[in-house]
């Protein structure tokens, strides 16, 4: 399982990365169980470091509002790789959830560099049920990586070029919590400076964690997914 996985957006972040961290410095091999955090992902990796990735993007319309009562978090996201590194990467999406406080709804970003810090986004809301929003992480400049919602920078992370995978789906922390319907759509990554979708650049995957589900609505095309509860 990726570390990422693993890890993810978490209660406290911190703490857990770096414990995973240390852990993996002294050869640690046991499958960590302090993080369980729920996936409904879908991903592409790059055919090789040498043709990798330099960001990506998926677009998805505000769903109706997730519950989450856990105190952690239930959210959409599109996860972007840097560094060349499977363990390093931006994010940037949409969570019902913030720093323990189950009522917020938000959009985000968040980086791991391999610290990780997350950051609230206040200049665009989520709006109401069914607006359409556009998420994507890019390597815009010398080391420098942008979080960006509707083609606006939201956010900016100093970490070197190269993307070997882009994840988009769902995180969850409890199976408690209510994912609603969701349709990430039309996944790009950008490669030679060209944005191209997925089933043209790379190989693709899902994972799933029960109850939380992720969907192909276009089986073969790929640009087409869906995220719900079972």
């Amino acid at each position: 399982m990726r570390l990422d996985r693993i890890i993810g957006r978490s209660k406290t972040p911190k703490f857990l990365v770096l414990l995973i961290a240390v852990l993996l410095l002294v050869g640690w091999n046991a499958e960590p169980a302090l993080a369980q955090n729920l996936y409904a992902i879908a991903t592409v990796d790059a055919p090789s470091a040498n043709e990798n990735f330099l960001g990506g993007y998926a677009q998805w319309k505000t769903p109706t509002q997730y519950t989450t009562v856990d105190g952690g978090f239930t959210s959409q996201v599109i996860w972007v790789t840097t560094q060349n590194q499977q363990y390093r990467w931006v994010e940037v999406g949409l969570t019902k959830g913030w720093k323990g406080d189950d009522s917020i709804w938000t959009m985000y970003w968040a980086e791991y560099t391999p610290t990780y810090n997350e950051y609230k986004v206040t200049s665009v809301t989520p709006g109401s049920t069914g607006s359409l929003h556009h998420y994507q992480v890019q390597y815009d400049a010398y080391n420098t990586w942008g979080a960006y919602i509707d083609y606006t920078k939201v956010g900016t992370s100093t970490q070197s070029a190269g993307t070997l995978a882009v994840d988009v789906g769902a995180e969850v922390t409890s199976s408690q919590n209510t994912l609603t319907t969701t349709y990430p759509e039309y996944m790009q990554v950008l490669k030679a400076g060209t944005w191209k979708y997925w089933k043209d650049v790379g190989s693709i995957s899902e994972y799933d964690d029960s109850p939380f589900v992720w969907e192909w609505r276009d089986t073969g095309t790929y640009k087409l997914g869906k995220t719900y509860k079972n």
